[in-house]
């Protein structure tokens, strides 16, 4: 319960970002009006919060069942726990991304017509599009705010002691650190996702790295609040505030 309602209030701050980045990895430039920035904002919150709510239980049944101990176990843990919700969001990013295009082109966009539109063109199989780059970046973002976060967090509170400063700061951290890991793979599955793929090696090598990096800007921002969102809020929700090792207001 507390990692999807950590899911759905971190959809619903950074989905501009979200938008924006998907937006710059496709090779698009300039500003998009609201409607364009939020849209799939449901298909997103939800496949978000169900999400973030499986990868925050499967990490603490790993917890509970291993004990984990070393740095080493718990960022192994938490990048299976981000793999296993893959298989969920995955597909949802995908119809939300076809919707997004529908709503561009004005026509008569839902939800059901997206899908319907794209299993008679692609079958079933279109679903299962980009699964693999997902895997990775989904393990990546989940080891930042269930593991490195944390760990830096211990790290921090040494110098500034448990509060909100050392969970800013560890949020900022760890959300650079998986954004600059993770971004590559998020450009690769966001325009496999959208037939661009070859687009990218058509340059230089320095050219390609560079397409590999389209819409870092947006996608570190969302990182790092997303990290700070989700790990507090879970904190919050879940009651762990004032009690864990992990955070404490005082």
């Amino acid at each position: 319960m507390a990692g999807f309602a950590a899911g759905l209030l971190e959809t619903a701050v950074d989905q501009p970002l979200i938008t924006l980045k998907n937006e710059r990895q496709k090779g698009r430039t300039g500003w998009f009006p609201l409607r364009i920035l939020y849209g799939g904002l449901i298909a997103n919150a939800l496949g978000m919060g169900v999400v973030t709510g499986s990868q925050v239980a499967i990490h603490r049944a790993f917890e509970r069942r291993e004990r984990l101990q070393t740095a080493r176990q718990k960022i192994g843990f938490a990048a299976l726990s981000g793999a296993l919700s893959s298989l969920i969001v995955s597909p949802c990013e995908l119809v939300m991304d076809r919707h997004r295009e529908e709503v561009k082109q004005s026509k008569r966009a839902s939800y059901y017509r997206t899908i319907s539109r794209a299993v008679q063109r692609e079958g079933i199989f279109f679903f299962s599009r980009g699964i693999g780059l997902t895997i990775i970046r989904d393990s990546g973002f989940a080891v930042s705010y269930l593991a490195l976060q944390p760990l830096c967090y211990k790290r921090c509170s040494r110098t500034f002691e448990k509060g909100w400063v050392s969970q800013i700061i560890s949020s900022i951290f760890a959300g650079l650190i998986g954004s600059l890991c993770i971004h590559p793979f998020d450009t690769l599955k966001t325009r496999h996702q959208a037939a661009l793929v070859s687009a990218i090696w058509q340059g230089s090598l320095m050219a390609s790295i560079k397409a590999l990096y389209c819409g870092f800007l947006p996608a570190t921002g969302s990182m790092i609040t997303g990290t700070f969102i989700l790990s507090t809020t879970v904190d919050i929700i879940a009651g762990d505030m004032g009690r864990s090792s992990n955070f404490s207001l005082a």
